[in-house]
């Protein structure tokens, strides 16, 4: 089951989208911007569903904080919002929302884009996977092993944590592959 994160400070329109959502997806609330940041670091969100006027961390910060980050930068985001004109909606498109939609929302259409964005992120996902390993053994790749170790960097520098590299030289790998292929 995929999980979304709702991360609005109203519980009463949060609520209301868990209602809409809950049947199909494991639906989480986030009160601020804070603790959405906190959980969406913490957990594997497939899409996040955020206000945008909220108390300290408003939702355009938050949205930047995310694409800023390499462990959250992929997680669509949608805008849920009662700011209505096209500066407003045109900014969070540019900050990397995937869609923006004004409140009052209708059920309908809240399903139907989730859905949609979804399924887009699974069929991206499993496009990544596909070019991440390599065909025929399974095994992690280059592409894989580059996008790994920027995640982990930014993870040690943002815990400012040690980051080591080990490198190993292979014996007579040549034999290996003269024999078994590259």
């Amino acid at each position: 089951m995929e999980k979304i994160l709702i991360v609005d400070d109203s519980a009463t329109q949060a609520a209301r989208l868990r209602s809409i959502l809950d049947d199909e997806y494991d639906v989480s609330v986030a009160q601020t911007a804070e603790e959405g940041l906190r959980r969406i670091l913490e957990e594997s969100f497939s899409l996040v569903l955020l206000d945008v006027v909220m108390p300290g961390m408003d939702g355009f910060t938050l949205l930047k904080k995310l694409q800023e980050e390499a462990a959250t930068w992929d997680v669509p985001v949608i805008m849920i919002t009662s700011l209505s004109d096209a500066e407003h909606e045109q900014r969070g498109l540019v900050l990397g929302a995937v869609d923006y939609i004004t409140k009052p929302f209708k059920p309908l259409i809240i399903k139907a884009r989730v859905d949609t964005h979804i399924k887009l992120y699974d069929y991206r996902r499993q496009v990544e996977q596909q070019s991440m390993t390599d065909q025929l053994t399974g095994i992690a790749n280059r592409r894989r092993y580059e996008r790994y170790s920027i995640m982990k960097w930014d993870e040690a520098v943002r815990l400012h944590v040690p980051f080591s590299v080990c490198i190993f030289d292979i014996d007579r790998f040549k034999a290996y592959n003269d024999t078994f292929g590259h």
